[in-house]
């Protein structure tokens, strides 16, 4: 990664129609659909403890982190996930990446 990369944050709250369980098993389609957009880095679901759900994903830059968003709502498998987010909750930001580190496996 490099000083041009992006961060994308989306908080929400899901609605009680779906079970965690469903939500991430239609969550995983919605990482294969990332991982085939140009700039994909990273991505990672997560849950705190009050019940908001964070989606991170990291981008090569602002250009492809901007495409991806606006062809996530054509996505088929993406469009699976919104009906069981709760609108008014999502909280979306774009944010520079300034600086990193990692742990070499």
């Amino acid at each position: 990664m490099n000083k041009n990369n992006v961060v994308e944050q989306v908080e929400y709250r899901l609605d009680k129609a779906i079970s965690e369980a469903d939500f991430i098993a239609l969550n995983k389609k919605v990482s294969e659909w990332a991982m085939q957009q140009a700039g994909f880095l990273y991505r990672s679901l997560t849950k705190s403890s009050d019940g908001k759900w964070i989606d991170i994903v990291y981008w090569e830059d602002m250009n492809t982190a901007q495409k991806a968003a606006d062809a996530f709502p054509s996505s088929t498998d993406c469009q699976k996930v919104m009906p069981y987010i709760i609108k008014e909750t999502v909280v979306m930001r774009h944010l520079d990446v300034v600086l990193e580190a990692c742990h070499e496996q």
